[in-house]
């Protein structure tokens, strides 16, 4: 049965989650299914395997460095258990009908770039608003951080962006609101939010 493709946690995803973690309370970061970076199972698009990056480790256990790293917030699909919530994603909008995500993020600092991933190809009818004030697209849809997993990444077909004013960033609850304002429905399957390092 194992046959799925899946993406792997970055450097950046990891130090990003755990940093959420220990500003919502966390005394200690714990992982899990770590060694799935390995070669295992079977079937297409699972992409390229090798070591897990235990180099992300060593900042794990330090919650000052995390503060101050770059920041690669995402809404992912996943397993979902059994009478558990929907997943936010994937998510099909319809036109005119804004889909909403939030993010929770942990002093976020400086300007940001918002993107998302659809199963379209040239989803060009897209706007955006962010804590409820519109935001303006951006033609550069390229990773924000080096990945060195290229299994399920968006092609530049499937993902559209967005700028984010550092002004518009809330420690807490923040909002993003999607709307297609035409053309044929389109699934969102991926959404990610990106900071840079913090500039001292």
């Amino acid at each position: 049965y194992d046959v799925f493709p899946y993406r792997r946690a970055t450097r950046e995803h990891l130090h990003t989650s755990a940093h959420l973690a220990y500003a919502r309370g966390a005394d200690g970061i714990s992982l899990f299914n770590f060694a799935y970076y390995r070669q295992h199972g079977q079937g297409e698009g699972r992409g390229e395997f090798g070591e897990p990056p235990f180099e992300a480790l060593r900042a794990l256990r330090e919650p000052q460095t995390l503060t101050k790293g770059p920041q690669h917030w995402f809404i992912a699909s996943g397993w979902r258990s059994p009478g558990a919530k929907p997943l936010p994603v994937p998510r099909k909008i319809e036109p005119n009908k804004p889909a909403k995500f939030n993010f929770d993020l942990a002093s976020p600092h400086g300007d940001a770039r918002v993107r998302i991933q659809t199963d379209q190809t040239d989803p060009t009818d897209l706007a955006a608003r962010f804590n409820g004030e519109a935001i303006s697209p951006t033609e550069d849809i390229s990773e924000p951080f080096a990945v060195p997993y290229p299994s399920m990444l968006g092609k530049p077909e499937e993902l559209r962006a967005w700028l984010i004013p550092a002004r518009l960033l809330r420690d807490g609850k923040n909002s993003l609101e999607v709307t297609q304002t035409g053309g044929e429905p389109v699934t969102i399957v991926f959404v990610d939010l990106a900071c840079p390092a913090f500039a001292s």
